[in-house]
């Protein structure tokens, strides 16, 4: 956090819960280095994109958290190669 010409180090948020939020960084570092679709991306961005690595670790913690609430609200198990009923039945409706 910068202000005029001081520096400060960033901090978790109190609101955080830094179990929850440390549990993440482990899900997303060993997601990077696993999952070839999250190896990809990383790899773009650090590499190709000049991102910085932490930032590119907190988008692939974000990655994460959405496919899990996408799993719970449609309760139903992670597929790798997953396609929505909803939208196969109506892009044939149309087509």
């Amino acid at each position: 956090m910068e202000s005029g010409t001081i520096q400060r180090k960033r901090k978790v948020s109190q609101l955080a819960n830094r179990k929850m939020k440390w549990l993440l960084h482990l899900c997303a570092i060993q997601a990077m280095r696993y999952c070839p679709e999250l190896r990809v991306f990383y790899l773009r961005k650090t590499k190709e994109e000049g991102k910085a690595k932490m930032a590119v670790i907190n988008a692939i913690r974000y990655k994460l958290i959405l496919r899990v609430f996408a799993c719970v609200n449609q309760n139903r198990l992670f597929q790798q190669n997953y396609v929505n009923p909803r939208c196969v039945t109506a892009g044939a409706a149309a087509g």
